[in-house]
């Protein structure tokens, strides 16, 4: 059986808890399946939008640009688009499945995905807005991890 290949959707460049576990996680998961990034956050070295806008973060790693795909950024309005972002041939694939790795209520969670879905959110409280899990029922699968030391 082959193994599918996913889409990962997620905030993947940054220095918060959540860049680091969403890096961490995609690295490893790198070394047994086939995956691309389309990431929505900028760094503090932020180089505009062209094909190698992160280059100037400190941890970003070889790996790291093989699995960059796409960048989400906001344009005019409340629009948002994808641009291409370290190019090479081997990300042009078609991928299975779509994963989601977010915060939760965040924007990427809400757009259409041509693909099964899966959601994953981690988040630091056992409560979540009954319209963001009503959101999550629309997904194929969800993966969500709550800890409740926020609500202490």
């Amino acid at each position: 059986m082959n193994k599918p290949k996913l889409y990962i959707h997620g905030s993947y460049i940054g220095t918060t808890g959540y860049n680091n576990h969403t890096r961490d996680f995609f690295r490893k998961l790198s070394n047994h399946i086939q995956l691309k990034i389309r990431n929505f956050t900028v760094g503090s070295s932020w180089d505009g939008n062209n094909e190698t806008p992160h280059d100037g973060e400190k941890y970003l790693t070889d790996l790291d640009k093989s699995l960059l795909y796409k960048q989400r950024l906001w344009t005019s309005g409340e629009q948002m688009e994808d641009f291409t972002i370290y190019p090479s041939q081997e990300k042009e694939f078609n991928h299975d499945i779509d994963l989601i790795l977010n915060e939760t209520n965040h924007y990427l969670f809400y757009q259409k995905y041509p693909k099964p879905k899966i959601a994953y959110n981690v988040w630091e409280s056992t409560l979540q807005p009954e319209d963001f899990l009503n959101k999550l029922k629309e997904f194929d699968d969800c993966l969500l991890y709550t800890s409740d030391a926020a609500d202490e």
